[in-house]
């Protein structure tokens, strides 16, 4: 129930993101694969898929949940289309699709969005930093997150860790993975009340 919720609401929300998406695309390297380290409904790959104007043939999409069944639903609305998805934690060192390793300096764009306040300050500093390894040099980190003072969120379920991470944290771990900043937003979200909301694209400039 949960996961088909979802993905009616990304229905509306996709269209928040859309300009985000459409910055991102421009920005990336003309070859690598593009992961999805949260996919939940498949809606940011499915809108991708269809709008990337580059060599399609070199911009693989590749998505990961730990949802079994976010994953079934990212399945059926990516049936058709050319898109690797598996069970994998966005938070593991390694990030294995099914048979396949992602190797470092492979992607020419990592995403994750609304994930983060599942992951505490530490766990989230050092998420990034490993997506930053995954990065092709000019590859981009898409981050959309939960804004606010760093602390735990009021009225989560049971057994359920949900955390603020303060923008200042966050671009501070981006420049600590090598990333630069090219576009950063932030969104009320009044149905969610008054929530504030970043968006970050953040490039890989230089490879070590």
């Amino acid at each position: 129930e949960t996961a088909k919720m979802y993905a009616g609401m990304m229905d509306k929300e996709l269209n928040k993101l859309i300009p985000d998406l459409q910055k991102l695309l421009q920005w990336i390297p003309s070859e690598g694969v593009i992961l999805d380290t949260c996919v939940g409904s498949g809606h940011m790959l499915e809108w991708i898929s269809k709008h990337d104007k580059k060599n399609h043939s070199h911009h693989p999409l590749h998505g990961i949940d730990l949802s079994t069944d976010m994953l079934d639903q990212a399945r059926q609305r990516l049936a058709s289309l050319d898109v690797t998805l598996g069970q994998a934690d966005m938070l593991e060192t390694t990030i294995q699709i099914m048979s396949s390793v992602l190797r470092p300096n492979s992607c020419a764009a990592v995403l994750n969005t609304f994930a983060l306040h599942h992951a505490t300050p530490e766990q989230a500093e050092k998420a990034i930093s490993d997506w930053s390894r995954l990065l092709k040099e000019n590859g981009c980190l898409y981050l959309g997150l939960w804004e606010g003072k760093t602390g735990y969120m009021e009225d989560c379920p049971p057994g359920v860790q949900s955390l603020f991470h303060s923008e200042p944290n966050v671009k501070r771990w981006i420049r600590t993975a090598g990333l630069e900043v090219l576009m950063s937003r932030t969104h009320v979200e009044a149905e969610m009340g008054n929530q504030n909301t970043l968006f970050i694209i953040c490039q890989k400039k230089s490879i070590p």
